[in-house]
């Protein structure tokens, strides 16, 4: 009796243990993205910098590429045409974009950009990427820019 006890427990026990074991995976936390703190850091080191005409060097060619790649227009020739298809294609208005644009040629012209006009800049690329909110400046951030300037 002792004996098929023990045979009996020696076939429950191989039956139970001679599976594989596995070892448990340990959770991994995931890394955090911290893609849009870098850009932030590195926008407000621009930004300190005073070097306004630098960064919004940059953010036109962010746009124009966005416009590229996007909406598959070409950037080179900016007529009434290329205005044209941008609002068919951006969902933005015509005087709109149009007004995007007097600002973007009258930045690369200049030598010296004011903070305001920078901020101008980027209200505006802001309302383009928004769609067809429109983006003719309110009254209060005219003024408000305008002091800026000043």
């Amino acid at each position: 009796m002792g004996l098929l006890y023990c045979d009996f427990s020696v076939i429950l026990f191989m039956l139970f243990e001679a599976k594989r074991k596995q070892r448990i995976i340990p959770v991994i936390k995931p890394l955090a993205n911290t893609s849009l703190e870098f850009v932030s850091t590195i926008g407000n080191l621009y930004y300190q910098n005073g070097d306004h005409r630098n960064l919004a060097e940059k953010k036109v060619s962010f746009l124009l590429e966005q416009i590229r790649s996007k909406y598959l227009l070409k950037t080179n020739q900016l007529n009434d045409e290329f205005f044209t298809a941008l609002a068919s294609k951006s969902g933005n208005r015509k005087e709109d974009i149009e007004e995007l644009f007097k600002t973007i040629s009258f930045i690369s012209t200049s030598t010296v950009i004011s903070a305001g006009q920078l901020v101008d800049l980027n209200n505006k690329i802001e309302r383009f990427n928004a769609g067809n909110a429109g983006f003719t400046q309110s009254r209060k951030e005219a003024q408000r820019n305008r002091k800026e300037i000043k």
